[in-house]
């Protein structure tokens, strides 16, 4: 749904036709360039069912505020009580987006049941989409945010990521990004590294070694990482 009033800047526009033309897709615009409507009007253009935004806690309301502007649609906002948080899940529908903070959406023995939830909800519908705000939170890829998004992103026809920073702290980091978009193309975390990156067997003690990341096989391996980082 879209308010026929809303309209978008042209490079919005041409930005959300890129990402709905595309299975899954990543937008690394820059900050107050718009990316909460471009991913909106995306969804809208791919006609999806249902979908849900996890995004920081800090961003719940202005999400659900952004939504109500552009689509005209009310949010449900996945907060307080473990019971409130699956009741809202249950009302989630194709008229009632919901929107759930990464501090609520991770493998753990108290949120494990409210992941489990939403998974149940969508896995035997078809057309429903996910949007990671913020999405470089995912980069440490063992943590328990990202294994829950890993865990669930299957059960999600179409599959969004929104970020300035794709990889904060190090290149490589953008992998969990890869691998939450395309988990099957970007399976391995160290073939992907393997691919790109050189490694170095650094000695820790007590006879053991680590392996050490340390940059790029070559200019080559650098531009093609890029390119096919502005083709997602």
């Amino acid at each position: 749904m879209w308010k026929s009033c809303n309209t978008l800047r042209e490079y919005q526009l041409e930005d959300a036709i890129k990402l709905a033309r595309l299975n899954s897709a990543a937008c690394f615009n820059q900050q107050r360039t718009g990316k909460t409507p471009t991913a909106l009007y995306a969804l809208h253009l791919k006609a999806v069912n249902r979908y849900l935004v996890i995004c920081p806690a800090s961003m719940v309301y202005p999400w659900a505020t952004e939504i109500k502007k552009w689509t005209g649609l009310d949010a449900l906002i996945c907060s307080g009580t473990i019971k409130h948080k699956q009741k809202q899940v249950t009302l989630w529908d194709t008229t009632h987006p919901l929107i759930v903070s990464y501090d609520s959406f991770k493998s753990t023995k108290v949120s494990e049941g409210l992941v489990d939830l939403i998974f149940k909800q969508i896995k035997h519908t078809n057309n429903n989409a996910i949007v990671l705000d913020e999405a470089h939170r995912i980069r440490k890829r063992t943590n328990k945010q990202a294994q829950a998004i890993f865990k669930v992103r299957f059960a999600f026809d179409y599959k969004l990521a929104l970020t300035v920073t794709p990889a904060p702290s190090h290149t490589h980091d953008v992998w969990a990004i890869l691998h939450f978009l395309y988990p099957y193309t970007f399976a391995s975390y160290w073939s992907f590294i393997e691919q790109y990156y050189t490694i170095s067997d650094v000695y820790i003690g007590m006879n053991k070694t680590k392996k050490e990341i340390d940059h790029f096989k070559s200019k080559a391996c650098e531009l093609k990482l890029q390119e096919l980082l502005n083709l997602i």
